[in-house]
């Protein structure tokens, strides 16, 4: 912990010339205590080493506990088994269904333009199997989509990312692992007004950070449930927590680029979707400066549960950047 929040460096150092960093890492330290815990791969080192962590700039932190701990692959696959047991089993992706929109890490392709040549919206006609609209991304371009990041807890084992499409021209899915593609199918489009599932599999890369999944096509196609899980057959959709919160801008001429101006009301919408009772909507506004207010809860008396939200809850510093936690 650091009650002045200062940002540390940690890592396995050469003792001696030529002090080579064989693998590292920055912390921003908070005041209140917390266990950080990373994995990392290195080959055989013939000269000492040791573990450094150093700071580059006055100040003060406090150390409760250290451990470095060496395991074979075996033994990582049986810790990492430990560690998230059925956690790591159902569907890996936070947000599969889109009733106001694509969602923050979500991206259009750099040769695409949202708004311009792409337009993207749920299509209200087309309810798909998770119960909301399908997401209608309208082109007559080659257009590529890509979701947020997704963890893989358990990365020794095969995966099968599945989506529920409808197209107008021939669609190819990939999944990504930091960036490179490790998997892909194509799929031909179907004379069908509703949606059918397709899937790729794909083998993890062990101790890989960030996964991600990139959707292409060449006119306009419809996606909904959206899943990723250990195995090599999809089973029946299901979203990772009981409820989904979807979050997005007011409509405006800059809300595609969530950007709001001062003569606008200090609000986004919201969308609750899933199944819970006695449930009540989180809600947690940040800064830039790192200030948090969180705000009553919202009580959402039936599913889907709409409504807004006010962000304007830090007044010393109403402009700039926001970041809105929203969690039933």
């Amino acid at each position: 912990r650091s009650t002045q929040g200062v940002t540390i460096q940690v890592g396995l150092r050469d003792s001696g010339p030529p002090y080579s960093f064989h693998w590292q890492t920055s912390i921003h330290l908070g005041a209140n205590w917390q266990e950080y815990s990373y994995d990392f791969r290195l080959t055989k080192i013939d000269r000492a080493v040791g573990l450094w962590i150093t700071l580059s700039q006055l100040g003060q932190f406090d150390i409760a506990t250290l451990k470095l701990v060496r395991l074979t692959r075996s033994e990582y696959i049986e810790e990492l088994k430990r560690r998230y047991g059925e956690k790591g089993s159902g569907n890996l992706v936070r947000i599969s269904r889109f009733p106001l929109g694509l969602q923050s890490g979500w991206a259009l392709g750099r040769e695409n333009s949202d708004g311009d040549d792409v337009q993207i919206a749920p299509d209200p006609d087309l309810i798909g199997p998770s119960g909301c609209p399908a997401l209608k991304v309208a082109t007559a371009e080659p257009t590529v989509l890509y979701t947020a990041p997704f963890g893989v807890p358990l990365a020794f084992q095969p995966h099968v990312a599945s989506v529920y499409v409808r197209s107008d021209a021939e669609m190819r899915v990939a999944a990504l692992c930091e960036g490179r593609q490790i998997a892909q199918q194509s799929f031909a489009p179907e004379q069908t007004p509703g949606l059918r599932r397709v899937h790729v599999v794909f083998n993890p890369v062990l101790m890989a950070r960030a996964y991600s999944l990139c959707l292409e096509g060449s006119q306009t196609f419809w996606i909904d449930a959206l899943q990723v899980e250990p195995g090599k057959e999809p089973t029946p959709y299901r979203p990772a927590a009981a409820c989904e919160v979807s979050l997005a801008c007011p409509a405006s001429d800059a809300s595609m680029m969530r950007v709001q101006f001062i003569d606008e009301p200090a609000t986004v919408e919201y969308v609750v979707t899933g199944k819970a009772q006695n449930a009540h909507l989180c809600v947690k506004v940040v800064n830039t400066y790192g200030e948090e207010k969180t705000l009553q809860p919202i009580e959402i008396d039936e599913l889907p549960g709409r409504g807004t939200i006010r962000y304007d809850v830090l007044p010393q510093r109403p402009l700039g950047p926001f970041r809105i936690e929203a969690w039933v």
